[in-house]
C-alpha cells in the first residue's frame, strides 16, 4: 500500500478507536465477535500492509502472548481478554508512533507532485481530445460532446496516474442534503472535479455551481485537497485566467485548485 504520511496515521487512529470501543463494550457472551476482528486481526493487516508481513506477524505474537480463555472461569477469562485488547491497543500506539516519527512529511511535497500531474493533464486536454478524432478509416472513437464525455476520458487518464480512484464518492450531508464528487483520488486524498461549459453554465453559473459544491467537498474525511478542471471548447468564458484566480481560494483550511482549460 502506497499512502502518505498522514493517511497512514489516520488509519492507525480509526484501528485503535475501533480496539478501544470493542475492549469498552466486550461482554463474556460477545468478546469474540466479528467486530473483535476487525479491531485485532484488522490490526494485523493494517501493520503488515504498511511496514511488512514480518511486522504483522510481530505484533500478533506479541498481542495473543498469553492465552485467552477457556479456564470456565469468566472472571479470570475476561481479565485475561481485557489483557489481551490492553496489549493490542498498546501495539497499535506504539506502531504509530514509529510512523511519526520515523517516515517523512511528504504530505506538502506529495500534495505540490499530485496538482502538478493534474495541472499538466488538464492543460494537454484540447490535444488528446483532437488526436481522439484522428483515427484510422474513421474509425468509431470518443467525441466529448458533454460532461459524462469529459468525465470518461479525463478517468481513463488518471488510470496513467493514479492507483486507486474512485468515481461518484459520496459526501457527508450539508444542510439535509448530499453531493457526489465526480472522482476522489483517494492515496492522496484529492477530490477531481469535472465541469464543461455551455450554454447555461458560463461564468456566474460556474461559480455557482463551485460554490455550492466545495463546502460538501471539505466535509469528506479523505477530501484534503479540491482540483476542478473546468473544459471550455467554445470560449465562453471571457477571461479564464482571472476565474481561476478568483475560484482558487481556500475553503475551510482545504486548498482549491481551478484550472480552466480552452482550445
Amino acid at each position: 500500500m502506497s499512502i502518505n504520511k498522514e493517511k497512514a496515521l489516520q488509519l492507525f487512529d480509526e484501528q485503535i478507536a475501533q480496539a478501544e470501543r470493542k475492549r469498552g463494550n466486550a461482554t463474556y457472551e460477545n468478546r469474540y465477535d466479528d467486530l473483535y476482528h476487525l479491531a485485532v486481526d484488522g490490526g494485523k493487516n493494517l501493520i503488515s500492509s504498511l511496514l511488512g508481513e514480518d511486522e504483522g506477524k510481530k505484533y500478533f505474537g506479541t498481542v495473543n502472548g498469553i492465552a485467552l480463555g477457556g479456564s470456565g472461569n469468566r472472571v479470570l477469562d475476561m481479565q485475561h481478554y481485557d489483557s489481551h485488547m490492553g496489549r493490542c491497543i498498546t501495539q497499535l500506539q506504539i506502531y504509530r508512533r514509529q510512523i511519526e516519527t520515523l517516515w517523512p512529511n511528504e504530505s506538502i511535497e506529495s500534495q505540490q507532485d499530485t496538482m502538478a500531474t493534474l495541472e499538466r493533464m488538464a492543460r494537454r486536454l484540447p490535444e488528446v481530445i483532437h488526436q481522439l478524432r484522428q483515427r484510422h478509416d474513421n474509425r468509431d472513437t470518443l467525441i466529448v460532446k458533454d460532461e459524462y464525455d469529459l468525465q470518461d476520458l479525463i478517468h481513463s487518464l488518471l488510470h496513467l496516474f493514479f492507483e486507486d480512484i474512485r468515481p461518484e464518492e459520496g459526501t457527508p450531508s450539508l444542510a439535509g442534503v448530499n453531493a457526489r464528487m465526480d472522482f476522489l483520488l483517494y492515496n492522496e486524498q484529492t477530490v477531481v472535479e469535472i465541469k464543461k461549459t455551455r450554454s447555461g453554465l458560463k461564468n456566474k453559473e460556474l461559480k455557482e455551481q463551485l460554490s455550492i459544491d466545495i463546502p460538501h467537498y471539505s466535509r469528506h474525511p479523505d477530501c484534503k485537497t479540491l482540483v476542478a478542471i473546468v473544459y471550455d471548447p467554445e470560449r465562453l468564458i471571457s477571461n479564464p485566467r482571472g476565474v481561476e484566480r478568483d475560484l482558487s481560494v481556500p475553503s475551510n483550511g482545504m486548498p482549491v485548485q481551478v484550472f480552466v482549460v480552452q482550445s
